[in-house]
């Protein structure tokens, strides 16, 4: 994706294994940071929750978008790694130019997060 994320398109199951090999084999050859790969502890998560209440979630409102209603800290850490509650979760509204266009005005992480 422009963004630096990948999307991962439905695959016919007649190419379903070839998928997996050339998935395995990218992985293999551009393996992911394990900074990247780590849970989150509940500070990072405290942190994430500080950045979706006072920068991120006010962010897409101005957008004219609706987020829902913000999980208190206490639930967004006990629910984050079954429910993963974000502030994009409930924006159904948008296309993939939208979306791309969106994600670069509101930033999903903090700046530095992942440093």
């Amino acid at each position: 994706m422009p963004d630096g994320g990948l999307f991962y398109p439905e695959i016919p199951a007649a190419q379903a294994s070839v998928y997996e090999a050339a998935q395995s084999l990218c992985a293999r050859r551009y393996p992911v940071e394990p900074r990247f790969r780590t849970a989150l502890n509940e500070a990072q998560l405290a942190v994430l929750h500080a950045y979706y209440k006072d920068s991120l979630v006010p962010c897409i409102e101005e957008q004219g978008l609706d987020v829902g209603d913000l999980p208190t800290l206490q639930q967004f850490i006990e629910t984050y790694f079954t429910e993963g509650w974000t502030p994009f979760a409930t924006i159904e509204s948008l296309d993939e130019e939208g979306w791309l266009a969106l994600r670069e005005v509101c930033p999903e992480w903090p700046e530095g997060f992942f440093d």
